[in-house]
């Protein structure tokens, strides 16, 4: 039964990483030219088939109704496959990061938000869940100095914890990539690391710093 469970639980994970990842692809730009490109020609076939002495006195030609239906399919299929293919390498990641000598058995971390690939601002709250409940927990990013910059000492809930983070500097403001891990049980003093200081560890988070348009509300 417990197994059952087990599975039960590893589908419903996996599940909603699909649907993550879905998301995700939906709010690209290219996600969104598929999408927008496919309601227009579905709505010119509509039209072409209810109007079609407007479209013969205009010459304006007629696309087949079945061609956008087709074309919206294939694209949600394509943005479907990938979402499996992106969940199975996160699940493969975590895996393999489990297995890890580095990984402290006793202790469970994980990172929540933000989520993989989001786009976060100059100082952006970081939360998450750690087991056994009221381990201490610290936040590192990783800047473009390759560098591990400490965000201090996580404000810690029970099992619940969160973090105000800051992602780059007065120099480095404007975009830029980063990643985020969090280490659980140790006591960390220095400001920065060249590699990951010991302890256990979450799973780690890229993300991605506003555009320059957005910096407007910073």
């Amino acid at each position: 039964m417990s197994q059952f469970l087990q599975g039960v639980r590893t589908f419903w994970i996996f599940t909603k990483s699909v649907y993550k990842h879905c998301v995700q692809q939906v709010k690209t730009w290219h996600g969104r030219v598929i999408w927008a490109l496919s309601g227009l020609f579905f709505i010119v076939s509509f039209l072409a088939k209810e109007y079609p002495d407007f479209f013969a006195r205009h010459h304006i030609p007629q696309i087949p109704l079945k061609l956008p239906v087709w074309a919206s399919i294939v694209g949600f299929g394509l943005v479907l496959v990938w979402s499996f293919y992106l969940a199975w390498r996160d699940q493969y990641q975590e895996v393999l990061r489990l297995k890890s000598p580095e990984v402290d058995p006793d202790i469970c971390l994980y990172v929540a938000s933000p989520v993989e690939n989001e786009t976060v601002r100059f100082h952006h709250s970081v939360r998450g869940s750690i087991f056994p409940a009221d381990t201490r927990v610290d936040v590192l990013v990783l800047a473009g100095d390759d560098k591990w910059h400490r965000q201090g000492r996580a404000v810690v809930s029970g099992s619940a914890w969160s973090a105000e983070c800051q992602f780059g500097d007065s120099e480095r403001k404007l975009g830029g990539k980063y990643q985020i891990v969090a280490i659980g049980g140790q006591e960390l003093s220095e400001k920065a690391y060249d590699k990951l200081p010991p302890g256990a560890r979450s799973n780690r988070v890229n993300v991605n710093r506003l555009p320059p348009r957005h910096l407007i509300s910073e």
